[in-house]
């Protein structure tokens, strides 16, 4: 069986995505600092931020996943900087990191 880290997994394409999963039977993670929009998706949330490196880290170590796909970023245009987008440049960066981490991903989706 499968097992899918979704990373992102409470917004409009992950809340999607986890239920879809979910629904046939595929055991996914959200690891997600917002908790989901669906209640029926809480028993699969695990909180956290790709900004929190050891956290990201630890969390994708423990359910060892063999596919990550990584939907999490902000996509609004309201940041004044570049690092307001953080989460977009070193936040892929840290996943880089927990995928390499982590002996059981087989796949990564950008």
């Amino acid at each position: 069986m499968r097992k899918v880290f979704v990373t992102g997994g409470s917004g409009f394409i992950g809340t999607n995505l986890m239920d879809h999963l979910l629904r046939t039977g595929i055991e996914a993670v959200n690891f997600d600092w917002k908790p989901p929009r669906h209640s029926g998706n809480l028993t699969a949330h695990l909180p956290g931020d790709v900004m929190d490196r050891e956290h990201l880290i630890s969390g994708m170590r423990r359910f060892r996943p063999d596919t990550v796909i990584h939907l999490a970023a902000r996509c609004d245009l309201g940041g004044a900087t570049l690092e307001d987008y953080a989460a977009n440049t070193t936040g892929v960066e840290y996943l880089i990191d927990a995928v390499k981490a982590t002996s059981s991903v087989e796949r990564v989706i950008f």
